[in-house]
């Protein structure tokens, strides 16, 4: 018993609808999967190359999306570093303040001041009249005075016009376009 034309054609369009979803089913596993291996690499890569400070901890900025396919959409997957200037870090740059660069310390981080200067910590130092000044070679530091007679002064900020060289720590595109190029032999297997 032979099929008409039509009904040929009708079981072809139903194994070539079957076979997309496959497809798409198959790519997104392999997205979704591939976005979680991109956060989680990025996330070792910042753990391994930054330190973490009281109150900030950059992988934790590592985000990742999933959406599923909509119509003619095909499923997609980012992942995003919800740092503003992260590719200081991803290209490598030169830091230069205007006029001053401010740098703070790591005694003043110890003692709760931050990197913006306007915080509640440097204001009560000030109200307090517990700050001063000295010049060096490159600019000024700005010390906390000490709590004791004959004790040291704290230095809490860097003010400098010397350029800082900030090196490359962090290769999320090459990350990325690695994990990437796996994505179509991941998805071939897949199917197999």
């Amino acid at each position: 018993m032979a099929f008409s034309y039509a009904e040929q054609q009708r079981m072809i369009t139903a194994y070539l609808k079957a076979e997309i979803k496959n497809v798409e089913k198959a790519t997104a596993i392999v997205m979704e999967k591939t976005a979680d291996k991109l956060t989680r690499e990025t996330k070792k890569q910042l753990r391994r190359n930054f330190k973490k400070s009281r109150g900030s901890n950059f992988a934790k900025a590592v985000k990742s999306y999933k959406l599923p396919s909509k119509g003619a959409l095909p499923p997609v997957a980012y992942v995003r570093l919800g740092i503003p200037w992260i590719e200081i870090f991803e290209e490598g740059a030169i830091i230069q303040g205007t006029p001053w660069l401010r740098i703070l310390l790591p005694e003043g981080e110890r003692l709760g001041f931050k990197r913006k200067i306007a915080n509640e910590a440097y204001f009560r130092a000030r109200a307090a009249n517990q700050l001063f000044s000295r010049k060096v070679q490159d600019g000024w530091i700005l010390y906390l005075k000490p709590s004791e007679k004959g004790g040291k002064p704290i230095p809490i900020y860097k003010f400098q016009k010397t350029p800082v060289e900030v090196p490359k720590k962090l290769d999320f595109y090459a990350t990325a376009e690695e994990l990437g190029d796996e994505m179509p032999q991941a998805i071939a297997d897949l199917m197999n």
